[in-house]
């Protein structure tokens, strides 16, 4: 199969060069600061989940719908009611694994439910599965190493302390080492296969500001520096191996503050406050920063949104939602923050939904920049190439030797390939790299100057993705070869001049018969 996909964006030549830069590319996306409202849910709902999968959004319980699921589909901005899930289900937790979305507790229609059933796009079908120990809903779920942790949350009357995991592979729970402390309405991340509890609210009444840390390896809880404010109805990010804490109820009232904290120091920083206070909010990570959206104030729902950027520790107000809506659901796709069902000022359910896409400018790195490349071969046996300044290459081998102490993955940008979108990341885990070598420039080296005007993107039929910037010439000859049963040659030739380093040259053979597509994109 051959698919050509031409990417609408100006044609602007590229000169390839490797220490004087002869033409500056800019590729830059705007987009009005506005929410725009896309097609609404065929039910009402709040306290709902919603999970994507293969760029479709899943919406899924809540009250007001009961068992119902449905799916939105972006392009055609469509709702379709899927099967039901056998139990009604509130305050659910849902996670996904190898593309099927599990739901774990919640309360139906009378109390609080230990069931877990899981949903299969492929078959639109819903599969009972083992119960947990005991009810629990309003609480956490994480997965780590495929397996779903279910940590605390309420039963009844009661707060629980209770941590348990389930193992797909075996449909089995397994009770593990309680938290030190009874949460609910708590927040929960992962930093490098570790589970961090946040906050939350106790059986004994009101918010708290403590925070543990759950080792999967030892089967123990572990007691870490507290928040400098309790909270309760707040959120948490991770950024760069930090979380940071936003909002929520403490002691007094409504909270406006947020603080972050390091893992490698236990320490916990006061950062600056949202422009007003807000409980039950959402929130999207969207290139390293925090867009916080509507919320709960004084019994009104807000419709505002503001983001804070980590790097000036500064918030920045932003267009608000055309309706308010608190116990809503965000989910983040192809650079669009969408906002899912909720509660709003008429305190019922809704099953509106709206869109905000993020502005952003981003400027490619240039290509001249780099004195080094780095080249990660995973255990998969795929190789990565990435340009970079000895500075950046310097801060992958720090992450590299800690142990990716800082976070289990390490991003890099590949902004120099972004053709229309806005930026393209990859992030490496740390336990999936077989080894990298690092390749200094050659500076006496001649680089390939032919004006490049598209990216050609071969996928081999072991799923390698091999990319490569080309002239209209180079990529006509390349078709050509292609469109002609690999006449001449069962393998195509292509030399990478431009990453030589101090070798004289670099070559890929692409082999016919392995070729299951390639893609060409035009700048």
């Amino acid at each position: 199969m051959k698919i050509k996909q031409i990417l609408q964006t100006k044609l602007i030549p590229i000169a390839l060069v490797a220490l004087t830069l002869l033409i500056l590319l800019n590729i830059t996306a705007f987009a009005e600061d506005s929410w725009t409202t896309v097609a609404s849910m065929s039910r009402p709902r709040c306290d709902h989940q919603t999970e994507v999968i293969d760029g479709k959004i899943y919406a899924i319980g809540g009250y007001g719908s009961g068992t119902s699921t449905e799916v939105y589909d972006p392009d055609a901005d469509t709702w379709t009611t899927l099967a039901p899930m056998s139990t009604s289900r509130q305050h659910v937790q849902t996670e996904v694994i190898d593309g099927k979305i599990y739901t774990i507790g919640g309360r139906d229609e009378h109390d609080f439910i230990s069931s877990t059933e899981v949903y299969d796009p492929n078959t639109n079908t819903w599969t009972t599965l083992s119960s947990m120990s005991q009810n629990r809903g309003m609480l956490q779920t994480e997965v780590i190493d495929g397996k779903i942790y279910a940590i605390g949350g309420r039963e009844r009357y009661d707060t629980l302390s209770s941590t348990e995991v389930y193992d797909p592979n075996t449909d089995t729970w397994t009770t593990l080492s309680s938290m030190s402390e009874d949460r609910r309405d708590f927040c929960t991340e992962v930093i490098d296969g570790k589970i961090y509890a946040i906050g939350g609210h106790g059986t004994t009444g009101g918010a708290s500001s403590s925070v543990e840390v759950y080792d999967p390896d030892t089967n123990t809880w572990t007691s870490l520096a507290s928040m400098s404010t309790p909270r309760d109805y707040h959120i948490t990010a991770t950024i760069d191996g930090k979380i940071y804490a936003i909002g929520g109820q403490g002691t007094s009232g409504l909270l406006s503050s947020a603080e972050v904290y390091d893992p490698v120091t236990d320490t916990w920083t006061p950062l600056s406050s949202m422009s007003e206070a807000r409980s039950m909010i959402q929130m999207e990570v969207v290139d390293g920063k925090i867009y916080v959206v509507g919320g709960y104030y004084t019994q009104v729902y807000l419709a505002t949104t503001e983001v804070y950027d980590p790097v000036t520790d500064s918030w920045t107000t932003l267009a608000s939602m055309t309706e308010a809506r608190s116990a809503f659901t965000t989910e983040l796709l192809d650079g669009k923050i969408y906002v899912i069902g909720g509660t709003g000022n008429s305190s019922v359910c809704l099953s509106s939904v709206e869109r905000y896409t993020v502005s952003s400018s981003t400027t490619p790195d240039d290509p001249t920049d780099g004195n080094a490349l780095l080249r990660i071969t995973m255990i998969t046996g795929e190789s990565k190439e990435y340009d970079m300044s000895g500075s950046a290459v310097n801060a992958f081998i720090s992450w590299y030797n800690s142990g990716g102490a800082s976070s289990p993955s390490y991003s890099i940008a590949k902004n120099f390939n972004i053709g229309s979108l806005s930026g393209r990341t990859d992030n490496i885990a740390f336990k999936k790299i077989a080894f990298f070598e690092v390749m200094a420039y050659n500076t006496s080296s001649t680089p390939d100057t032919n004006t490049k005007t598209a990216l050609l993107k071969v996928t081999m039929a072991t799923d390698d993705v091999m990319e490569y910037e080309m002239n209209a010439a180079e990529i006509s000859a390349f078709e050509s070869w292609y469109d002609g049963g690999a006449s001449g040659t069962p393998a195509y030739s292509i030399n990478k001049n431009f990453n030589i380093g101090p070798f004289a040259s670099r070559t890929d053979y692409l082999a016919y018969d392995m070729i299951s597509d390639y893609e060409i994109m035009t700048f």
